[in-house]
């Protein structure tokens, strides 16, 4: 799914016309899902056992992934 989205993205952007990332592509998203859980994965638990992670589900849509973090964070636009 996210390898599905990191190519719907490069594909869309270019053909809007903008530029590509150019770690958008297989090898380098392997990279990232490595780097995540050796580096933030961890800190996943940390952060639970301690009851202050906050949990956003970057799938929806922009204006409702804002909605939700403006609700966690107690900020005001």
């Amino acid at each position: 799914m996210l390898l599905d989205r990191v190519m719907i993205r490069a594909r869309e952007m270019q053909e809007a016309g903008g530029d590509v990332r150019l770690d958008d592509n297989h090898e380098a998203l392997k990279v990232r899902l490595h780097t995540y859980d050796e580096q933030t994965a961890p800190l996943i638990e940390y952060h639970q056992s301690r009851a202050i992670l906050r949990s956003i589900n970057g799938f929806l849509p922009v204006d409702a992934v804002t909605a939700e973090l403006l609700t966690v964070s107690g900020g005001n636009r």
